[in-house]
């Protein structure tokens, strides 16, 4: 369709290599296919997790890499009133709709270290019950999204396998702290030495829970400041990088 619709001037995102969930046109079949276009649209991926998953779909050429690309940051931390109020519980959440890969052993086991302190929802269509958070299956508009990340204290990513997380950006972009797995397409956020990710295959059988703990206990203190230099230095270098990749579609 892109090739009829746009010849050779259009590029397809590839948003998820290997779905997570049924993606229509994302078969085997419809990607061998795709393969043997002669002239085809250019690919497009968001992270070196992506980039690798298109050479099992077979579709590595002319694969373009450029960031997410984020709104500017939100600047100034957020009010005080907004969550981490001095002597309210602080709120965790994860948001976004349940797929195979959430590691629901991994947000019970988190549930029973920071229940007693923290208040925990799990916002998205399709979740089941998740035993210690609170969870509200549904659909949300993009308007209540924005309000759900923005009264957040920490947002979790519990994702075993993903090739990046749009919630993680926007959570960057009114600096709301995440916390998620090393390894994982949230390097490019905070790098990999950050301690709001988890360095799973590092840490000791048993401990992987406390591990988690401690990052997320981080991003609601000190995370927040590294939260907001990693907006201006991602917000930065996907701006430059879509300059340069339009620049080249057009000229």
């Amino acid at each position: 369709m892109m090739k009829v619709l746009c010849s050779d001037s259009g590029v397809i995102i590839y948003h998820d290599p290997q779905p997570l969930v049924r993606s229509v046109g994302s078969s085997p079949l419809v990607a061998g296919l795709v393969g043997r276009m002669k002239n085809r649209p250019g690919t497009l991926v968001h992270s070196d997790e992506a980039a690798q998953a298109m050479e099992a779909v077979g579709l590595t050429g002319g694969l373009a890499q450029v960031p997410h690309p984020m709104l500017p940051p939100a600047g100034a931390a957020r009010d005080a009133t907004i969550g981490g109020q001095s002597g309210k519980r602080s709120r965790v959440r994860v948001l976004g709709q349940y797929k195979a890969d959430r590691d629901i052993d991994l947000l019970k086991s988190l549930a029973r270290r920071l229940g007693p302190k923290c208040d925990l929802d799990i916002v998205g269509r399709g979740w089941p019950p998740v035993e210690g958070w609170h969870v509200d299956a549904r659909f949300v508009p993009e308007d209540e999204l924005e309000k759900l990340i923005v009264s957040s204290d920490t947002i979790v990513i519990p994702y075993k396998r993903f090739y990046q997380s749009g919630i993680a950006i926007r959570a960057l972009e009114h600096g709301v702290p995440i916390v998620g797995r090393v390894g994982t397409s949230l390097e490019k956020l905070y790098g990999p030495q950050s301690r709001l990710l988890v360095a799973a295959d590092h840490v000791l059988p048993g401990q992987e829970v406390e591990a988690w703990a401690a990052a997320i206990e981080y991003a609601m203190g000190q995370g927040r400041t590294e939260t907001a230099l990693a907006a201006k230095l991602f917000h930065e270098e996907a701006s430059e990088s879509w300059h340069a990749f339009g620049h080249g579609m057009l000229y």
